[in-house]
């Protein structure tokens, strides 16, 4: 997981833009301030959020779906030594990424409108 923030150490800054952008559900605004507050070593994982969440997995899911949507988040896909796809990597941004090729794309999981 990968994190765009301005970052001090000993806590974290986040964006008004987040905070105020009447385009992001609270559901969204809420998940993207917990994982821009994790430490960087943090791997980011669904499975790993809803263990201390009251949030279920689709709700996390629907959630992840519209950051990436809305441009703070973007998903790419490893391979595996196989040369299938297997796990993916997150990034996490405070602003809005415009020109991200896998915005539009599904998050694995969450059905489809």
């Amino acid at each position: 997981m990968k994190k765009f923030l301005n970052d001090s150490g000993a806590f974290n800054r986040i964006s008004r833009e987040v905070i105020t952008n009447p385009g992001l559900s609270l559901k969204a605004k809420g998940l993207l301030t917990l994982i821009l507050g994790f430490p960087d070593e943090w791997e980011f994982s669904v499975s790993g959020l809803s263990q201390f969440l009251l949030e279920g997995r689709e709700a996390i899911l629907s959630a992840m779906h519209e950051l990436i949507q809305k441009g703070y988040a973007t998903r790419t896909s490893i391979r595996a030594g196989n040369g299938r796809f297997g796990k993916y990597d997150y990034s996490f941004f405070e602003s809005p990424q415009t020109a991200s090729p896998l915005m539009d794309k599904p998050v694995p999981g969450m059905p489809q409108k």
